[in-house]
């Protein structure tokens, strides 16, 4: 939360989001997700029962998880940000 308390105008609105601890669930408080809304959020490895995949559900925010995309990448320019995925089958429902 100090991004929160210190920097809420850098860290608001914010294009792409690398999950905290993978996106995994805990006793993480997930209302930065609510400043922050991401226009897209990478996941890291891990497996699906402990990720928290509810709470960008219910914001309607967009994710990728590695487990199914493979290495990712993103380029941003000017307003487009475009992505790249190892798993070739993934990258073409892309």
């Amino acid at each position: 939360m100090h991004l929160i308390a210190n920097h809420l105008i850098d860290v608001s609105n914010v294009d792409l989001l690398i999950a905290p601890h993978h996106g995994r669930k805990g006793i993480i408080d997930f209302s930065f997700l609510d400043i922050m809304k991401p226009k897209l959020t990478f996941f890291g490895n891990a497996s699906s029962e402990h990720l928290a995949y509810e709470e960008w559900r219910e914001r309607g925010l967009e994710k990728i998880t590695n487990n199914l995309a493979g290495s990712l990448i993103a380029t941003l320019e000017d307003s487009n940000m475009n992505v790249y995925a190892r798993h070739e089958s993934f990258a073409k429902k892309l």
